[in-house]
């Protein structure tokens, strides 16, 4: 008897753990722009299957898995919610840098053509976003 009740509670623990991450990963996808809302967007709230979204956008069923679980784990690491919460030690160009790298997990060559920088001046802001985090996360 025992036994149950301590699967039951675990049950409603499991239950209300997933809860509340998945009331943050909704807040969190807020943080998103809206091109890239869209396929979680889709996927968690319209209940698209990864066949469904794979039709719509044309690509492989485990692509959008992939994506979307990329996406997922992002949003749910502090690395671009810390850097938000100290946003007013940043330029804007660091915290777009910052967007594009914990959000979208760009490489750094991508953040320097989709922002106009040279590829040493994107990987130098890299570099002072990951000190930085390291040094605050560690806290």
């Amino acid at each position: 008897m025992l036994e149950i009740k301590s699967n039951t509670t675990s049950d409603y623990d499991h239950r209300k753990a997933w809860l509340r991450t998945m009331e943050q990963l909704q807040m969190r996808l807020a943080l998103l722009k809206k091109e890239d809302r869209l396929l979680p967007r889709l996927y968690f709230y319209k209940g698209l299957s990864y066949r469904d979204l794979s039709q719509l956008f044309g690509l492989e069923e485990r692509t959008v898995a992939r994506r979307i679980k990329q996406i997922t784990d992002r949003l749910m690491s502090d690395k671009y919610i810390t850097v938000l919460r100290h946003k007013s030690q940043f330029s804007e160009i660091e915290l777009e840098v910052a967007y594009d790298r914990y959000l979208l997990g760009l490489s750094y060559r991508k953040i320097s053509d989709r922002h106009n920088l040279g590829g040493r001046p994107a990987l130098g802001i890299i570099r002072k976003l990951d000190g930085w985090l390291r040094k605050k996360l560690k806290d």
